[in-house]
């Protein structure tokens, strides 16, 4: 019996669909092993064991383990940039400090949610930064990179309406990645510690510093 046009529609869509979950296994199990064993011995078999398919399941997904890493690499910075932008738009009429923790927690459910990846990616930019590995042409820019430059604008807000002094505040969107990172790499190795946590607190160190006076 010939299917109609719904029924095939259906059965693409339900393909689609486990298409798309698989391979969202397939990079999830990637993330976990990049942490684990590390860039260079995160090898196609170690990942498909870990996603519990044959090797030669994922290379019907991704034609080498480079072209998998490199999803994985744009997927979770597509992620972050997508939920940034999203919080940046809904809070875009909120005073400033507002939208400055909201933008925190945002990074820092992403941390939460990818941590291992988070980790991994930024160890890899710090290696770069040093050029103690080599970067290709065509690497997105660096995570925190990003962070700093979807952090600038609103920023710049804060400058206009009085709540950020203007003298050196080209260095501010660098100085508010600095403490993300700083407690990022501080406590990433807690157990069931969530960076959610420490939201007031690196809104209050970037606005306020630590000083006892203010």
């Amino acid at each position: 019996m010939n299917m109609n046009s719904d029924s095939k529609h259906q059965v693409k869509t339900l393909r689609d669909r486990l298409r798309r979950a698989t391979e969202n296994e397939i990079l999830n199990a990637a993330e976990q092993v990049l942490a684990e064993v590390g860039l260079d011995s995160a090898s196609m078999h170690v990942i498909a064991e870990r996603a519990g398919i044959a090797v030669g399941t994922i290379y019907n997904y991704f034609n080498d383990r480079e072209a998998l890493l490199a999803a994985l690499f744009h997927a979770r910075r597509s992620d972050l940039q997508e939920r940034m932008e999203a919080c940046v738009k809904a809070n875009a009429g909120l005073p400033f400090r507002k939208q400055l923790t909201g933008f925190v927690r945002t990074v820092f459910d992403e941390f939460d949610a990818h941590r291992p990846f988070f980790r991994v990616v930024m160890e890899i930019e710090h290696l770069r930064h040093h050029a103690l590995i080599m970067a290709s042409p065509e690497q997105p820019a660096p995570v925190m990179k990003q962070i700093a430059e979807r952090a600038k604008k609103m920023i710049q807000r804060g400058v206009r309406e009085g709540l950020l002094k203007p003298e050196n505040s080209e260095y501010y969107s660098g100085v508010l990645t600095g403490i993300l990172r700083g407690l990022f790499f501080q406590n990433v190795q807690r157990e069931g510690f969530s960076f959610v946590e420490l939201t007031d607190f690196a809104v209050a160190v970037f606005l306020h510093g630590v000083s006892v006076h203010t």
